[in-house]
């Protein structure tokens, strides 16, 4: 499972901060939406 989908799957079921570890993880290997929700939710990445 890609890093993206699983931080979807715990964003809508209320694990915020799971969410983010994944999105960040995506983030990492180059996943440009999940860039985008991190830049939406005013997360700073480290380049």
């Amino acid at each position: 499972m890609r890093y993206n989908s699983l931080g979807t799957v715990y964003l809508n079921t209320g694990g915020k901060a799971k969410a983010l570890e994944n999105y960040k993880a995506a983030a990492r290997l180059g996943d440009k939406d999940a860039v985008d929700w991190l830049k939406k939710e005013g997360v700073i990445l480290e380049k």
